[in-house]
């Protein structure tokens, strides 16, 4: 049963939970196109790029500094805040909520340049470094609950062909 149970764990910290930030980016690249208004789309298309450029930087500073003080040496698992995580849900589920109202659409440049820079910023320090593993494990699935409860509570629409008679 115990290893069971360890299968099962290092399968969500090892697996879910990188392939949650890989959605998110997934997603996030995905809404580059979503808007009639072309300049949002430009702006969407630079915001993204500009945070995968932004993650470049940041990746080059301290991996270089690595190489010269050593690698940090830690396990993948830090623990876990379960306040964070319900934190996070709360907080995802008020953001998708709100959905327009709260982003207006001339910041769909900015929340995605947050979210692409966050995203691949993430998913390298959680595999990596692992420092923050404790707040990123929290976070990340503190963020896909909200998400999830939020789909339960308000379903996105869909469209549906319409069938011609």
């Amino acid at each position: 049963m115990a290893s069971a149970l360890q299968t099962l764990f290092e399968w969500i910290v090892w697996i879910l939970v990188p392939f949650l930030l890989l959605l998110t980016l997934s997603k996030t690249y995905g809404h580059l196109k979503k808007s009639p208004d072309a300049r949002a789309n430009d702006s969407s298309k630079a915001g993204f790029w500009a945070g995968f450029i932004l993650f470049v930087i940041i990746f080059t500073y301290q991996v270089g500094g690595f190489f010269k003080a050593g690698f940090p040496e830690g396990p993948i698992y830090r623990g876990f805040d379960l306040w964070l995580a319900f934190s996070a849900a709360l907080l995802a589920f008020l953001m998708f909520f709100g959905g327009r109202k709260v982003i207006p659409s001339h910041l769909k440049g900015w929340s995605i340049f947050a979210s692409s820079f966050f995203g691949f910023y993430s998913l390298f320090h959680y595999l990596f470094i692992r420092t923050y593993n404790e707040f990123l494990l929290s976070i990340i699935l503190g963020l896909a609950l909200g998400i999830l409860v939020h789909n339960i509570v308000s379903p996105p629409a869909h469209e549906f062909p319409k069938l011609h008679h």
